[in-house]
């Protein structure tokens, strides 16, 4: 009995070293070693961007190889490549699990010299390995990709191994032995390495790529609405049809994501929603639109993160982009359209399941976590061919939270009586809350007075409650751009608005808002945002777990006590000042902080305010304009933190739609001179503008803005559009 449990135990210890996926570790920066051609800048550039996305990851030049082209000899792969790269594999104080490629390294590797011929009494072709084996050829391919050479960089090492592709035999050195495994990758446990091009059209393109992804995210499991969806666009008709049916039976409707599942022969460009997964046939589907369908056939937004797979033999034959693409969708079409990664081939492979990358295991990897480099090289059947993996290895599909929705959104007076007169944010400031204010969120009606605050220190504080998921605590200053966006302006095109002053302070208090959301609080320095409107955009993503961005506005009119407005403009006049003189009140009366006459928020009308009021008069051409806007924009664009593939950080649908900038022409400096010397504050212009306000119709409003756009570049605060006829008869 004894004997028999040992012999089980050591059974048990061998199995358990047999399921070498269960051993290994995940991947971190210092397990990578990134490649970069010496004689490239582009190459470079890429290297080093990416080694500051993840610091650890080490870099080694490679010398002696064309930066311009895409092709390389075996021999010249064999005599100039491989070295260099196993020396950097030797000399590096990490084990390295990932060679990255960069642009301007080949993409392609040739064997020149023709197949072993067959030696009788052999029916095939054979040859001996460096080891001394004598090794049959069942098939023959001369052609791979580096990246997929450098996965077995410690086994190949002659020309014959490269163009000997037995990977049916079982064991053979072309084999992936990590093809469909589920669990982590370590050179360590299955021997070979993965591996990954950085590569795109421009640098620009790589760089936005790699962006996107470390703002990877997918929908949670069983979230059939979104927020992003799978597209695959299957094709009955073609004989491996079936693999994208496992795809979308066996691994997305299981999981319960989004998906759109075409299985007729009509190309398919739409989704509900941001796309963050694409499959299809591409070219080789008869009603695909051309060759360019990625770019002008895919009517899609792209989430961070997207990921392309196609079964074309040319998807990634070139990333030039006067290249030769063979008449095929490219790999690096999605990247320029906004995606962030995908699998292709440098050459013709063979079609099948037995070649190709496996999209079922692909999207059910990343799905489950993975990495992007282990989800695709698990998908791919074999080593030292043409298949090649583009964008960040790194990159990993986080899971997000639950939405969060806006359930608050306050002005605040900061640094005043009511928080203490203390310029930090903390709870004493939800004492100084203008309750009687409320954001504007454009819905088609004009902003009002109840939007507008009077504070003689501008807009200092504003706080949004976001209930429900989200990593709100991730909301701090150091990365307030991520989050959102502010803009300033006053007029009905914020779209051309500046950016605002950023906040000097940032806190989240958890629990704290209204029924226990989070409160976040955000404090601009005293009178830096004054007399006009701020616009905030709370941008999706996980910290705020927004699924859509949130836009609003809050106005300052300083003085303002509502008495002298118009339905079109806040405005601070006679009626102002009377209001405050007969409402005096001292600090013992208690008043609240929406008092009307308390511009300094001190606790107490007095003479102060008179003055205040008295000296902060404007007009229907000086005050702040009561902005209407629809419910759709156009809105001020969010800004270069969030990835223009699809706002909210590129994922999701958003709110805020790009206005392009009105087109200005330069004003001769001659009509310069006599546009400043027009009166401004004359009657007669000045009525007809307030003209223009109150009729408030298409034209009018279309007049004022045009009008301001050629005021703005000679520093004129009235509008004189129609003027340039009257007064200079420029007609």
């Amino acid at each position: 009995m004894v004997g028999k449990t040992r012999w089980t135990s050591i059974r048990a210890v061998f199995e358990l070293l047999e399921r070498r996926d269960l051993l290994t570790a995940d991947l971190v920066a210092a397990n990578v070693l990134v490649l970069y051609n010496t004689a490239s800048p582009n190459g470079a550039q890429i290297a080093n961007y990416y080694a500051q996305i993840h610091p650890g990851v080490q870099l080694l030049g490679i010398n002696g190889v064309d930066p311009n082209s895409e092709d390389i000899s075996a021999d010249d792969y064999l005599s100039i490549i491989r070295p260099q790269v196993l020396s950097g594999l030797t000399t590096s104080t990490t084990e390295i699990d990932v060679i990255v490629t960069t642009k301007g390294l080949p993409l392609r590797i040739t064997v020149g010299e023709p197949e072993p011929p067959v030696v009788p009494p052999n029916p095939l072709p054979t040859y001996v390995d460096p080891s001394g084996t004598t090794r049959s050829i069942l098939s023959w391919r001369p052609t791979s990709s580096l990246e997929s050479e450098l996965t077995a960089i410690d086994t190949i090492s002659i020309w014959q191994q490269m163009g000997d592709q037995s990977f049916q035999i079982p064991g053979q050195f072309t084999n992936n032995p990590y093809f469909r495994k589920s669990g982590a990758f370590s050179h360590a446990a299955f021997g070979d390495r993965l591996a990954a091009r950085l590569d795109g059209y421009s640098v620009s393109d790589v760089e936005a790529s790699l962006d996107r992804a470390q703002n990877a995210f997918i929908g949670p499991h069983n979230s059939p609405s979104g927020p992003f969806w799978f597209l695959v666009d299957n094709d009955p008709t073609i004989s491996y049809a079936p693999t994208m049916a496992n795809l979308v039976n066996n691994v997305l409707n299981p999981a319960g994501m989004p998906v759109v599942y075409d299985n007729t022969i009509t190309f398919v460009g739409t989704a509900a929603g941001p796309v963050i997964g694409y499959d299809s046939h591409g070219i080789h589907q008869a009603s695909t639109p051309g060759a360019n369908y990625i770019v002008s056939g895919l009517n899609i937004m792209l989430a961070n993160g997207a990921v392309f797979n196609s079964w074309e033999s040319f998807n990634a034959a070139t990333f030039n982009p006067t290249g030769d693409t063979h008449n095929q969708g490219q790999v690096a079409q999605w990247l320029q359209k906004g995606g962030t990664a995908g699998v292709g081939n440098v050459a013709e492979p063979w079609a099948g399941v037995s070649y190709m990358a496996n999209e079922d295991q692909l999207f059910s990897m990343l799905i489950n976590g993975k990495t992007f480099v282990e989800a695709a090289w698990s998908a791919i059947p074999q080593l030292s061919y043409v298949t090649t993996v583009v964008g960040d290895p790194l990159m990993t599909w986080k899971t997000l939270p639950p939405a969060s929705t806006i359930v608050g959104r306050y002005i605040f007076y900061n640094n005043s009586f009511w928080d203490g007169n203390d310029p930090t944010a903390n709870a004493a400031d939800d004492a100084s809350i203008a309750t009687d204010k409320s954001a504007y969120i454009p819905n088609g009606t004009a902003a009002t007075f109840a939007t507008v605050s009077s504070y003689d220190k501008g807009i200092n504080g504003v706080m949004i409650d976001l209930q429900g998921g989200g990593n709100h605590a991730s909301i701090t200053l150091a990365n307030i751009s991520n989050d959102f966006t502010f803009k300033l302006g006053n007029d009905n095109t914020p779209g051309s608005w500046s950016t605002a002053p950023g906040p000097t302070s940032v806190a989240v208090r958890l629990g704290a808002g209204f029924s226990g959301s989070d409160r976040v609080e955000l404090i601009w320095a005293d009178r830096a945002i004054q007399n006009r409107w701020l616009e905030v955009i709370a941008k999706a993503n996980a910290d705020t777990g927004l699924t859509v961005d949130d836009v609003f506005f809050f106005g300052n009119e300083e003085a303002d006590t509502g008495v002298t407005n118009t339905a079109t403009v806040a405005k601070v006049g006679s009626g102002d000042v009377t209001g405050v003189q007969t409402n005096g009140a001292n600090i013992g009366a208690n008043i609240p902080a929406t008092n009307l006459y308390d511009f300094n928020r001190d606790g107490k009308v007095d003479s102060s305010d008179v003055t205040f009021a008295q000296t902060h008069g404007t007009s229907t051409r000086t005050g702040l304009q009561l902005i209407n806007l629809a419910a759709n924009g156009p809105l001020a664009p969010v800004s270069a933190a969030a990835p223009a593939a699809g706002s909210a950080v590129g994922m999701t649908v958003s709110l805020a739609v790009t206005s392009p900038s009105p087109t200005v022409t330069v004003i001769p400096t001659w009509i310069v001179n006599r546009l400043r010397c027009l009166e401004s504050n004359r009657e007669s212009i000045a009525k007809y503008f307030e003209h223009l306000a109150h009729e408030s119709t298409t034209k009018s409003r279309e007049i004022r803005v045009q009008a301001g756009h050629v005021a703005d570049p000679v520093n004129l605060a009235l509008p004189i559009h129609d003027l340039l006829r009257v007064k200079l008869r420029l007609e």
